[in-house]
């Protein structure tokens, strides 16, 4: 490569305000727009720098931002690829808000946090229905439960010779106990398994 596109420094390179790009050369070379101390952006044009402003629509992107300039060197008699070796060179150096490494982390980071957002909502609505068929497990064996104390009752009933010897057994009224908590249970659980399931589900 050219010896002087090795030294070349953004910062003294001549530059218009925004509103004078018209202005900029109709020749080959590099040109980066730069706010304060900070570059933004950093190109190379084959053969014409304004056009290849222009031809970006560069002005519309940055002309909210403040006093942006731009600097600009000509470049005359260097190949295409020596003049795309400068610019990358020089992104590199000066890594530039809008076409730098950082900007590439940031969208590389920002397309990571969109695939975990994604995947963490299909999670959610696994476990949802994972928690929907546990609720409705433990409500399947309560039933039983319910079925197997009845079963007992029914016999210990038929077993006593009056309706007060059969409430007067500990057991017995355990048993009663039993069965009316194991129902309060098993209305808990439809009630939320019944929410779940009329819940307007999220977009």
């Amino acid at each position: 490569m050219n010896e002087d596109l090795l030294t070349v420094d953004l910062w003294d390179l001549p530059s218009l305000d925004l509103a004078d790009v018209s202005q900029l050369p109709h020749e080959p070379g590099i040109y980066a727009a730069y706010l304060n101390r900070r570059i933004l952006y950093i190109a190379a044009a084959l053969s014409d720098i304004r056009n290849s402003w222009f031809r970006q629509k560069l002005s519309q992107h940055f002309q909210d931002l403040g006093p942006v300039k731009v600097a600009y060197q000509v470049i005359s008699q260097v190949s295409p690829s020596e003049l795309e070796t400068l610019r990358k060179r020089l992104i590199v150096t000066y890594d530039p808000q809008y076409n730098g490494k950082s900007q590439q982390v940031v969208k590389e980071y920002r397309a990571v946090i969109q695939q975990l957002k994604s995947e963490n909502r299909s999670l959610k609505a696994v476990l949802k229905k994972e928690r929907a068929a546990h609720q409705m497990a433990l409500c399947q064996l309560k039933i039983h439960l319910v079925s197997q104390l009845l079963t007992e009752l029914e016999t210990s009933l038929e077993e006593a010779k009056h309706l007060e010897d059969w409430m007067g057994k500990d057991h017995t009224q355990r048993s009663l106990g039993a069965v009316v908590a194991t129902l309060g249970d098993i209305s808990g659980v439809l009630a939320v398994f019944h929410l779940s399931e009329t819940e307007p589900k999220s977009q």
